[in-house]
């Protein structure tokens, strides 16, 4: 697929469990884990959905996502566009997307072989969630060890747990990649990610506003479901 072009709304595939929309520039040094962890998931695969969206990348980024376009047709779309930063790549892997929930997961980071797996489980206990906030753990760029030290694993110190935030206001969850949001309630609500938010609170502001367009929004935080964040050497 080397243009955009939203699927037609009469489609009629079933819906999907998760669509990973990922914002993809330069990053090839990177892919081959990205794409391992996403091929090793536990969670069936026909129930999931890729949507990689190049944002004008110079390396052999694009190269790498066609290639695994061709070997797994029915679950990734890869997507070009002229560079225009991650927001607006985003914003068109998320028209594209058909699963009920949908995640931004970047690139250069990885996901445990479990991880569609435990939000699943926590989803079908708590059917009244708003967003879905996933344990980051820290992976070293330098000697590929993972660690749980990020700075916010507190609020994974309870284990598997629903917040509404009315009650647990030190709670919120600002990390896109690391979440996975309500598709039709980011369509209904008409969220976008603004690249005019800058330097780097560009996620946090997209989870501000959806959750503040939701009556009571409740973020299930599943300390099971592992997200592996690349702490890089070159920042």
């Amino acid at each position: 697929m080397s243009a955009i072009s939203p699927r037609e709304a009469s489609d009629t595939k079933p819906q999907l469990r998760f669509s990973i929309v990922t914002a993809v520039y330069n990053v090839a040094r990177y892919l081959d884990e990205f794409i391992e962890s996403i091929e090793g998931q536990t969670f069936p695969r026909e129930e999931f959905e890729v949507i990689a969206v190049d944002d004008g990348s110079t390396d052999e980024s694009l190269a790498m996502l066609r290639a695994w376009e061709q070997r797994r047709p029915g679950l990734v779309t890869v997507v070009t566009k002229e560079n225009g930063g991650q927001a607006t790549a985003r914003n068109i892997g998320t028209k594209l997307a058909r699963g009920r929930w949908v995640t931004f997961t970047d690139p250069d980071d990885r996901i445990a072989a479990g991880y569609f797996l435990e939000v699943a489980m926590f989803l079908e206990e708590h059917p009244t969630v708003s967003l879905i906030a996933t344990n980051r753990l820290i992976l070293n760029d330098s000697t590929g060890i993972v660690t749980e030290t990020h700075p916010l694993k507190r609020h994974f110190r309870h284990g598997n747990r629903l917040r509404v935030i009315g009650h647990y206001p030190d709670y919120f969850h600002g990390s896109a990649p690391a979440a996975f949001f309500s598709l039709e309630e980011v369509r209904r609500q008409q969220q976008e990610f603004h690249s005019s938010v800058r330097p780097n609170f560009e996620d946090g502001h997209f989870c501000c506003h959806y959750l503040l367009g939701i009556e009571r929004p409740a973020i299930g935080f599943v300390a099971t479901a592992h997200y592996h964040y690349r702490k890089r050497q070159d920042g």
